[in-house]
């Protein structure tokens, strides 16, 4: 290939005649790195220039991850189909998304399943959007044969380390289709049961009833023959339950829970966590259990005692809790919930819309809780009001706002990250820009604030008041799921 390029000089090396390099002089493993920057057409495009990065372009390591959304077009089936001929035996890490409910994203998903099946290579799977929602008969049946074909499929690789399954609802499956439930349950239980290097399970909005959610726990935790008992280290159970199930038998849920002997990461609702859940999991994970991740979506079903959490601290000393609260509690729900002796470190309250409006006076409640009780532990606190509040509402649960959120920042010593996704006066910021210039920058005192403003650009905010860091709502979102 004749193309070549030149080496700038550095300041310090001045001007001076330096050799052009050709690009295919390039070693592989620096196109390759450059190449996983580009998207599918431009890393054709290139393989066209010669036949060293023709080479590079077929390298197994740029195929290893792939997310397969179904949309239903014809290019598309045909783009998936050459590419599961291509590169299907590099493939480790799979998402199948299904963001679209019609017939032409099920024909898609049957070319897909069938081409799919002549690799068997994957180390994990990921299910998004998997519901029935107001599907034909004909759509629920085939997507539901078709599951299951492709879980047959990959039962025949062993080789399984994380899952992941979200939105796979049957709350509006009709009485009618419900033979094809519990086929897809076991499907999914068997996928489970054959995978002994599974170390990460992830359930998010599954929704099943009580008796299939214990289905699924027992095939994680299942003995299996001839092959070692794997150890699940990282486990979410988020919407595990249909609805209605909020009310599980936690007596077979504790005893199903016990069976985890290697878990350090647990991402659970509220409402599944007792004080017998939690004595199980200290006493079966008392050597692995680091972090508690608890999701508060509903009212206070339970709660677990100042006792209970301080036998869990003794027994994981290095145990950290995470609690994201999507409704406002009021002072004595806090209260319950929040204990002095939970080793909270990270506490979120997210407002949703379907669950209700928060309020000024609820984001100042809340933060004036956590720097009362949490003031020696709490490390990142963020809240969110998804857009809800104005400035124009409730001027006295504004300046409540404003003396908690100062209160905060004086009070926590090992705060280190504060996110303020709600609506800010210009004072607020002109006195949060002056007690962040004032704070000493070591590393034991560094303290960063986010605030996300509907009404201003984030660069004039960065411009304005330069200690503070902005974000944009869909940064701030990608930001927040690194923490919460």
């Amino acid at each position: 290939m004749g193309a070549t390029f030149t080496v700038l000089p550095t300041p310090a090396e001045g001007r001076q005649d330096l050799p052009a390099v050709p690009w295919d002089a390039l070693p592989q493993e620096a196109l390759a790195k450059i190449f996983r920057y580009l998207q599918d057409w431009d890393r054709c495009q290139a393989s066209l220039a010669c036949k060293a990065w023709h080479r590079v372009f077929r390298m197994a390591c740029l195929w290893r991850s792939r997310s397969f959304v179904f949309p239903g077009s014809e290019m598309q089936q045909v783009c998936y189909d050459g590419f599961l001929r291509e590169h299907g035996q590099h493939l480790q890490h799979v998402i199948l998304d299904f963001e679209f409910q019609n017939n032409a994203a099920l024909q898609c998903f049957k070319s897909f399943v069938t081409t799919a099946n002549e690799s068997a290579a994957f180390l994990s799977i990921k299910v998004r959007h998997l519901c029935f929602e107001d599907l034909p008969k004909r759509w629920s049946t085939y997507r539901a044969k078709s599951f299951q074909a492709f879980v047959a499929r990959a039962n025949k690789c062993a080789a399984f380390q994380s899952i992941k399954v979200r939105h796979l609802c049957f709350s509006y499956l009709p009485n009618r289709w419900s033979t094809y439930r519990p086929k897809m349950v076991r499907a999914l239980c068997l996928l489970l049961k054959r995978q002994p290097m599974l170390q990460e399970a992830d359930f998010c909005l599954c929704q099943f009833t009580h008796n299939e959610g214990l289905q699924v726990l027992k095939a994680l935790t299942g003995d299996l023959r001839l092959k070692p008992r794997r150890n699940i280290t990282t486990l979410s159970l988020r919407e595990f339950f249909e609805a209605p199930t909020h009310y599980i038998s936690l007596s077979t849920f504790t005893e199903v829970m016990g069976r985890f002997t290697a878990l350090a990461f647990l991402r659970v609702d509220q409402h599944y966590l007792c004080e017998d859940v939690l004595d199980k999991l200290i006493t079966g994970c008392a050597q692995t259990l680091r972090h508690l991740d608890i999701v508060m979506n509903a009212r206070v079903v339970h709660a677990i005692d100042s006792h209970t959490w301080r036998l869990a601290v003794q027994r994981c000393p290095s145990l950290t809790v995470t609690v994201r609260l999507e409704i406002p509690y009021t002072f004595e729900e806090y209260s319950r919930v929040l204990v002095e002796s939970m080793p909270l470190t990270r506490v979120f309250l997210w407002g949703r819309r379907w669950r209700g409006n928060i309020a000024f006076a609820d984001v100042a409640r809340f933060l004036g809780y956590v720097s009362d009780i949490f003031f020696n532990t709490i490390e990142v606190v963020g809240v969110s009001d998804n857009r809800c509040l104005t400035l124009d509402d409730e001027a006295e649960g504004y300046l409540e706002v404003d003396k908690a959120v100062f209160n905060l920042i004086e009070t926590c010593v090992r705060l280190k990250q504060l996110f303020l996704c709600i609506p800010l006066k210009p004072e607020t910021l002109d006195k949060l820009s002056r007690v962040l210039a004032a704070r000493p920058q070591n590393e034991m005192k560094r303290l960063e604030v986010t605030v996300v403003d509907k009404e201003r650009n984030t660069k004039y905010i960065e411009e304005k008041w330069p200690t503070l860091r902005a974000l944009s709502f869909d940064d701030f979102l990608s930001t927040i799921f690194k923490f919460f």
